[in-house]
């Protein structure tokens, strides 16, 4: 090796000496002396506004920069001194990752373009009521997009507030309608509305009668507010059968008045001595003070839940604050496209997620929503108070003299039979049926009925839910 390579080599570790020197006798202190002068704006402009919370945060974040910086400078060092046969070898590597990097950027730029989440999405279909806390928009239109999901599908709401076509309360003669009940699933922002539960259950009928199938889902919406809905609306389209789709969440959504962040809240079922169940919290409020937390209709759930939230903010606070060299590294590394392409695919395998998560090659996911394990007593309570509204509903569908089923939502059909939902069915009464076995049988362990980022069903999770149903009115000789 000539001098002239020492030379640079001699250079930069001159320079880590005399910037770790610098820092060391020098740095510290202007860091102490700005943050102890209360220039924090000072402070914030030399890490970028990296906001921290007290000085030994700023000192430990500018160890672990200083830190990164040296390695990538040693690490160019090794490169530099590699002898020429290995330095064309690593350049080809890095020529490899530079080419996939820009074609990822080009594809991410595309699909920027096809799927802008900056649009308006379900937000702007929704508006206050004040029974059911909130509905949609009549006569409203939106796009309802996700990038990561691969979604961007014109969602339209009717005249009267449901994503359908437009319906007379009235039913020509001749004419079988069947009412669909529920959340977001029953709704299908996902899919195009031809692909969606009501259009497929509907085509299939329509084979062997003239049947409508009406979408009265609301995204969001607990068992609570479907039943309201039903009592309210639902009922003046005269229906024959009505089916109400059941997704876990629904639990929590029925004990819950007001959840963080969503702009608007909802009443709440209570049993009285008697047995009765009544309806409190009407009109609804139109705004809530406690924006950001859970309000429920159990104190212990409420705690819980909101316990969660505090767990969750103290976990990001924590993973801003890792300020250790190897932990900012990764953070430069998973600003690469190609690098979050390969997050992507590990978070969709749990148990290779927690192996990458072990190695410290990358942050743990949040446990929100379905992934809950919540406490026995808390669930107690969700059971007991869907079990009270079910109960209810099955005595006013009776009295109205319509045909009731409840349909267990899944899209892996992976769940433990018979589920707590069938049993609370058949203490009832209430016909219930799920295709758990369909699911499972087609899935083989793959999520390919969903998408890979979220929990609802994609175009052939609709079509598996529509012919499931589609066979058990027929067996069940509801439906020709």
């Amino acid at each position: 090796m000539n001098k002239k390579n020492y030379k640079l080599i001699w250079i930069i570790l001159i320079g880590l000496i005399v910037g770790w020197a610098g820092y060391l006798t020098l740095g510290k202190k202007i860091l102490t002396d700005a943050y102890h002068g209360q220039s924090l704006e000072q402070v914030n402009r030399i890490f970028s506004g990296q906001t921290q919370n007290s000085l030994d945060d700023y000192l430990q974040l500018a160890n672990g920069i200083l830190g990164k910086f040296s390695v990538y400078a040693l690490i160019f060092c090794m490169f530099y001194l590699l002898p020429r046969q290995w330095k064309f070898s690593v350049f080809s590597v890095i020529l490899l990752f530079i080419l996939i990097e820009g074609a990822l950027r080009v594809y991410d730029f595309y699909l920027d373009r096809r799927f802008p989440e900056n649009i308006e999405g379900e937000a702007i279909l929704w508006e206050y009521d004040p029974l059911l806390g909130w509905a949609q928009k009549p006569n409203a239109s939106a796009r309802f997009v996700s990038k990561k999901n691969r979604i961007n599908t014109l969602c339209k709401i009717n005249s009267r507030g449901l994503r359908d076509e437009e319906y007379a309360y009235e039913k020509e003669s001749g004419v079988e309608r069947i009412l669909l009940l529920g959340d977001s699933v029953v709704e299908g922002f996902e899919v195009d509305k031809k692909d969606a539960l009501d259009a497929k259950l509907e085509e299939q009928l329509q084979a062997n009668g003239n049947y409508q199938v009406i979408n009265g889902g609301t995204r969001g919406y607990g068992t609570d507010q479907a039943f309201l809905f039903l009592k309210n609306e639902g009922y003046k389209y005269s229906p024959d059968i009505i089916i109400y789709v059941f997704v876990p969440n629904d639990l929590e959504n029925n004990i819950t008045i007001h959840k963080p962040g969503r702009k608007f809240g909802k009443g709440y079922f209570t049993k009285d001595p008697q047995g009765k169940i009544n309806l409190k919290g009407i009109p609804v409020p139109e705004s809530f003070e406690q924006f950001d937390e859970w309000m429920m209709t159990d104190p212990y759930a409420q705690e819980y839940y909101n316990s969660i939230i505090k767990r969750n903010k103290t976990f990001e606070k924590k993973l801003v604050k890792q300020r250790d060299i190897a932990t900012l590294i990764r953070k430069d590394f998973a600003k690469f496209h190609f690098v979050k392409w390969i997050y992507k695919r590990v978070q969709m395998n749990k148990k290779l997620e927690k192996i990458f998560v072990q190695l410290n090659l990358m942050d743990p996911s949040l446990q929100m929503g379905w992934e809950l394990d919540v406490p026995k007593s808390v669930t107690n309570v969700q059971w007991e108070s869907l079990k009270n509204i079910l109960a209810e509903m099955a005595r006013y569908i009776d009295y109205k003299n319509v045909k009731f089923l409840v349909y267990e939502f899944t899209a892996m059909g992976d769940e433990s039979q018979p589920t707590k939902l069938n049993q609370v069915c058949n203490t009832l009464n209430i016909p219930y049926f799920n295709n758990f076995d369909d699911y499972a049988e087609k899935a083989k362990g793959k999520p390919i009925f969903r998408y890979p980022f979220d929990g609802h069903w994609n175009e052939r999770g609709h079509a598996l839910a529509a012919e499931g149903i589609y066979h058990y009115l027929k067996r069940k000789q509801w439906v020709n």
